[in-house]
């Protein structure tokens, strides 16, 4: 899992506070992954650059993976959508690609 570094993920960006400090972020990450892994999820997690197609690009040479799975608000909402990122991922990643789209009742916790 990558998060850009300005937390702009919907369900990381619910855990973290704006302008939480760097440690706190990365401590509330690493709960979040922790969380995934209690539910038998194989997951892996960084804090990565703040653009979310060069943060994913960036995860996909550190991590060897089977899919990639991206989160977005609706597309009403949405600038991951506006500026194409589900497409140009696909574009480049030697994987599939999946888009799933939050919905107004969904929540994820760190716990």
């Amino acid at each position: 899992m990558t998060a850009p570094s300005t937390c702009s993920s919907w369900s990381y960006r619910r855990s973290v506070p704006t302008g939480a400090p760097r440690p706190r972020r990365r401590s509330i990450w690493r709960r979040f992954l922790e969380g995934l892994r209690e539910r038998d999820l194989l997951v892996a997690g960084l804090v990565g650059d703040p653009d979310p197609f060069t943060a994913t690009m960036n995860a996909l040479q550190f991590f060897r993976v089977s899919r990639v799975v991206i989160s977005t608000l609706p597309e009403t909402k949405s600038g991951w959508l506006r500026g194409d990122l589900i497409e140009r991922v696909r574009r480049y990643a030697a994987c599939p690609v999946e888009h799933v789209v939050a919905g107004a009742g969904d929540t994820v916790t760190a716990s």
